[in-house]
């Protein structure tokens, strides 16, 4: 850790996690190059973990609620897609990120984002291949929003975040008058572009919390807590074998090899990570996993630090992996 600060990040926070529990929690380096040391209370910008830790079991939620289904096409839900390519598209699809749909469509200046999101085009043929896409989980938080007839942040807190007791978990943190945040180039706003242009609530990104609750969330997780064993069971299976990318129910799953996971964690292993040098995993057949936060776009952002950031990511995650075991 201490080889890397300050070269990619200021700093961060490692968590490690099993089914039992958090099992070690270790702050390292700074919140900015020149400010506070990191804490345990250090509130992080999640970025694309919000897939992972809001949108997706959002949407698994409400298939345990019959409020939808895998199988659910998106005309099921707006009628203006009944004529559009995208009228037979599926939840599944936009959960193995599979859809069809761009990975990226800037919405900062356009005045109505969800329009513009429903009428994009097909980049490919619908699950010919998977193509990471935070268009397709912008997509699921206007369903979520639909079917609920709520903003997702609430839904978020009230089905998530508030049963689990996990305090520090928000999006807008700045609402909740947070100050303990690492800024990223901006502190207490989110990062992303198209979370920011949709007001800082997105089902792509937006999430802000601490590494201690990101960890006991994986714990409530992998223990049938918040989903379902038989669901959670679901959403961890590779369902995009051949197609690309290993893509289970909003996860990454780990094939034999990979340039972000660690060398040693088992194939068929399960996580995500997030733009602003953030990453969660979870290696089921050894009993292990990792949360990693940090604010690596507080430095300058460049290709050589996102090679760096995941060279950190593989090193740290074999030496607790061999630790763990």
């Amino acid at each position: 850790m201490e080889e890397f600060v300050g070269k990619v990040f200021p700093g961060g926070i490692l968590a490690v996690f099993r089914k039992s529990g958090v099992i070690h929690v270790e702050p390292f380096g700074k919140k900015s190059l020149n400010g506070e040391n990191v804490d345990e209370n250090t509130v992080y910008d999640l970025a694309s973990l919000t897939k992972v830790l809001a949108t997706a079991p959002l949407v698994l939620k409400a298939v345990e609620e019959g409020k939808l289904s895998l199988s659910s096409r998106l005309s099921d839900f707006f009628d203006e897609l009944k004529n559009d390519w995208k009228k037979d598209v599926r939840i599944y699809h936009l959960l193995t990120h599979t859809s069809g749909l761009p990975a990226y469509y800037n919405l900062e200046g356009i005045g109505h984002k969800r329009i513009a999101v429903l009428r994009l085009e097909k980049e490919y043929e619908p699950f010919s291949k998977a193509v990471y896409s935070c268009m397709g989980f912008i997509t699921l938080g206007f369903i979520l929003e639909e079917i609920y007839q709520k903003p997702l942040d609430e839904l978020a807190k009230e089905k998530l975040y508030e049963p689990l007791g996990l305090n520090n978990t928000f999006y807008k943190p700045l609402v909740y008058s947070v100050k303990n945040i690492a800024p990223t180039t901006f502190k207490g706003i989110v990062h992303d572009p198209n979370a920011r242009a949709l007001s800082g609530v997105s089902g792509n990104a937006g999430l802000f919390s601490t590494a201690v609750d990101v960890a006991k969330f994986m714990v409530s997780y992998i223990n049938g807590k918040i989903l379902s064993v038989q669901t959670v069971e679901m959403a961890t299976k590779n369902y995009t074998e051949g197609l690309g990318d290993g893509r289970g129910l909003g996860w990454q799953i780990k094939r034999s090899f990979s340039e972000v996971y660690p060398n040693l964690i088992h194939d068929g292993s399960f996580g995500h990570t997030g733009y602003t040098g953030t990453e969660v995993w979870y290696d089921p057949y050894a009993d292990c996993g990792v949360v990693l936060l940090t604010n690596r776009v507080n430095i300058e952002d460049t290709d050589g630090s996102k090679r760096l950031m995941n060279e950190f990511r593989r090193r740290v995650g074999n030496r607790v992996i061999t630790q763990c075991i």
